[in-house]
């Protein structure tokens, strides 16, 4: 009898240790942040956001495209 308990306490160890399913560990990204943020400015016409170096400026208001300007 003590064969049987002692095979078994055995057995249950080495599913404990090897067949067990383990806790799924959550993965840390980093942190990752822009270099540089461009700023937005909107077009006076349409409203569309665009980075200050591709507007168009006319008379002190910023513009998204030459067809805003014109229109």
């Amino acid at each position: 009898m003590l064969k049987i308990l002692l095979l078994a306490a055995v057995l249950f160890a080495v599913y404990y240790f090897f067949f067990r399913t383990k806790p799924i560990k959550e993965v840390k990204r980093p942190h990752v942040t822009p270099e540089t943020m461009d700023d937005m400015v909107p077009c006076a016409k349409c409203g569309t956001y665009v980075t200050l170096d591709d507007a168009y400026i006319s008379g002190g208001r910023y513009f998204c495209s030459t067809h805003c300007i014109g229109a």
